[in-house]
């Protein structure tokens, strides 16, 4: 799933940004090699204490055992039923085996301590890192070409060698190279592109990012730490496509790659995106051994901002303390306010439609747009967000023996709401739902016929002055009470997830059985149809062991939770992670 890949991704980025920073302020050093006005970059600037490291990367242990097991079972397999794309596969498990891990990365040849950054030379992607060992990196493109089956392709400018990898007809290319101790890969365009040397820090820029300071700024601005920090600077951006003469020629050719180009209109129009959405900036306000805090803000047009401010609503419990366990999500919006910032929305595009070709879409769906919104008024009363609380889930068998769970819908008008219920649900007349009443047992009908387990199928509704809230499962009276009075998080997020580690952790695991089965099953199918036919190899089961692996990852995970605010200073995305 999704999500999945998205905590690996956190656990992996989190990890790697563990053994790269650095505080010395050497020439030499990645940002030196950084463009002062590149417009995307993310890197550390002090080093991170290893025990920080060590506890990143040993929630990652299980996953490179795993990765043996499946190598191993996936070379029987291939022993008894070949097949070149799982060979391939085979192939790059192979190299990453052994490598998810300090000492791993460390016998590539990268340092322990190394200062790292991603950044944009004429808006191709350059990474650089240091490395303790250039030799033993190359031992590991060895490894790589041994694996492939072949040696990589080499190139050389200015008398330094490097590997190009063409990935795709028309598109650019790979380049990974080796210079000092540094480690450079980037995309290059040929000759319709930037300089090469540029991108590859042969010729440095004439005022770097180390020069500017930038980033630290944006520390002490944003309050962040001194860890991943990261800038995406929309203006300078359409700078580039503005300017043109080779500053977008990486772009220019990837359009190019697909048979698109970006005309006049499609420039101005971009630098407008930009002038409403300046930059894009984050960073780590919290980076610990055992909890890890993020925050991304997208810096907006003041009257952009000023229509986004009033939407948020509260909505009980949601994104507030109250959010401890299970799994737990939810929105709150004043639907008129929201209304409201589309319309002006709306009216913007349609008096002053786009002209370039790639935003036609907006202009014949605003004019529609503008009509529905009459609903969103009207809901206004009645509606203004949800939250659903998954606080318990026993699961061992093939069903679940228990759930808990509540719904709380909030409502500036809680008697509006159930009176407008009640011509769906008739049975909710003949219940006491005044805002002092107790909570009162609802009958779920069908549903509690064979869709809950026994154990799961009480459910009780009540109203107070915040919404309306339905809770099933044992402590479903108290449960629908407690979360209808929580208190909302100030200021009230627009959207919250939160979940816990455990809960996941099974969620995945059930998934995943079902997943298998369905899967063997429809070997068991394939087989049973063509007889005669040699089965491939069953790589699914192969991968077993990594699939357990990646389930089990979110059983060392305590919380995880996820905000989008607006504050003063524009959207904000926090991000809250804490281990076991």
């Amino acid at each position: 799933m999704p999500i999945t890949r998205s905590i690996l991704l956190s656990l992996t980025l989190a990890a790697a940004l563990t053994i790269t920073g650095c505080g010395r302020k050497d020439k030499d050093t990645p940002l030196a090699f950084v463009p002062a006005d590149t417009a995307y970059v993310i890197a550390d600037l002090k080093p991170v204490p290893d025990a920080v490291s060590k506890a990143w990367f040993d929630l990652l242990k299980p996953l490179n055992a795993a990765l043996g097991e499946s190598v191993t079972a996936l070379r029987a397999e291939l022993a008894a039923h070949p097949d070149a794309a799982a060979e391939k596969l085979l192939a790059m498990m192979t190299l990453a085996e052994g490598r998810l891990s300090i000492e791993g990365i460390e016998k590539m040849g990268i340092r322990r301590d190394a200062l790292a950054a991603v950044y944009g030379v004429n808006l191709l992607p350059v990474l650089r890192i240091e490395l303790a060992d250039p030799d033993a990196f190359r031992a590991f493109i060895a490894d790589l070409e041994k694996q492939r089956g072949g040696p990589l392709p080499v190139a050389e400018l200015d008398g330094h060698k490097y590997w190009r990898v063409e990935l795709r007809a028309g598109m650019p290319a790979l380049v990974v190279a080796i210079l000092d101790k540094h480690l450079v890969a980037t995309l290059d365009a040929g000759a319709k592109g930037p300089p090469l040397a540029e991108q590859l820090g042969l010729k440095r820029p004439a005022h770097s990012l180390l020069d500017s300071g930038e980033l630290a700024q944006i520390n002490r601005d944003y309050g962040f730490g001194p860890h991943g920090t990261f800038l995406f600077d929309n203006k300078r951006l359409a700078g580039a496509l503005l300017a043109g003469e080779g500053r977008d020629a990486g772009f220019a050719s990837l359009l190019a790659a697909r048979g698109k180009a970006l005309s006049p209109a499609c420039r101005r129009e971009l630098a407008g995106f930009a002038d409403a959405v300046p930059r894009v900036v984050g960073g780590y306000d919290k980076l610990e051994a055992k909890a890890m805090a993020m925050t991304s803000i997208v810096e907006l047009r003041p009257d952009l901002l000023q229509g986004l401010l009033p939407i948020a609503a509260p909505v009980p419990g949601l994104g507030g303390a109250g959010d401890g366990k299970g799994i737990d999500f939810g929105f709150g919006a004043k639907l008129d306010k929201l209304a409201e910032f589309l319309q002006a929305r709306a009216t913007a595009i349609n008096t002053t439609p786009y002209q370039c070709e790639w935003f036609a879409a907006l202009n014949t769906g605003s004019g529609a747009f503008a009509q529905q919104l009459a609903g969103l008024y009207m809901a206004a009363g009645w509606f203004s967000g949800a939250r659903i609380a998954l606080t318990d889930l026993k699961w061992a068998g093939e069903k679940p023996e228990a759930v808990a769970a509540t719904l709380v819908i909030a409502s500036p008008n809680p008697a509006g709401l159930i009176g407008m219920a009640q011509g769906f649900v008739p049975q909710l007349a003949g219940l006491n739902l005044s805002p002092t009443a107790e909570p009162q047992p609802l009958d779920l009908g069908p549903l509690a016929g064979g869709a809950l387990p026994a154990a799961s199928r009480a459910a009780f509704i009540a109203v107070r002055e915040g919404g309306i809230g339905i809770a099933i499962g044992a402590d479903a009276k108290q449960s629908v009470l407690a979360h209808l009075t929580a208190e909302p998080a100030a200021p009230p997020p627009l959207t919250h997830i939160g979940y816990d580690g455990a809960v996941y952790s099974l969620l995945m695991r059930k998934l995943a059985a079902m997943t298998q089965s369905l899967s063997a099953a429809a070997r068991q199918a394939e087989a049973a149809a063509h007889p005669d036919s040699v089965p491939g190899p069953d790589v699914d089961k192969a991968m077993i062991p990594i699939t357990t692996a990646l389930n089990n990852l979110s059983a060392g995970i305590d919380r995880v939770a996820s905000d989008v605010i607006v504050t003063e200073r524009g959207m904000e995305i926090r991000q809250q992670m804490t281990l076991k």
